[in-house]
């Protein structure tokens, strides 16, 4: 975890694991580790890890089973691509463009320059 001191750990957690599924490290109806486990895993109190699994439960993004664990809920992935990409278009995304403005930047050439490097072009 970042230790970022403003961001409690149970929501650095819940990030953590957010960003595993929406990498495809966790899938769908897979298995996430148990509390005792990842408490063990991150050096965190077990009750921080219960309330980053709690977090994800409340949002629909894992499935809490007492007595057999917790799983990365159906259409999981698909929901958090929604949220982030609203959350980029309503929070990140303002205060990019107002950058490449500051800047005088053309965003269709960063647009073109972009998508060269992701066609592998990095003249």
């Amino acid at each position: 975890m970042s230790q970022a001191p403003s961001i409690p750990l149970y929501e650095q957690l819940a990030s953590e694991l957010v960003d595993a599924v929406l990498d495809g490290r966790l899938e769908e109806g897979s298995a996430i580790p148990s509390v005792r486990q990842l408490a063990a895993q991150q050096q965190i109190n077990p009750l921080t890890v219960q309330r980053a699994l709690a977090l994800l439960a409340d949002g629909g993004i894992i499935e809490r089973r007492r007595g057999q664990g917790s799983t990365v809920a159906q259409g999981a992935r698909q929901k958090l691509l929604i949220e982030q990409r609203q959350q980029f278009l309503e929070h990140d995304w303002p205060r990019i463009r107002a950058q490449i403005k500051r800047l005088g930047l053309d965003l269709h050439a960063l647009s073109s320059e972009a998508n060269g490097e992701v066609d592998g072009n990095t003249d």
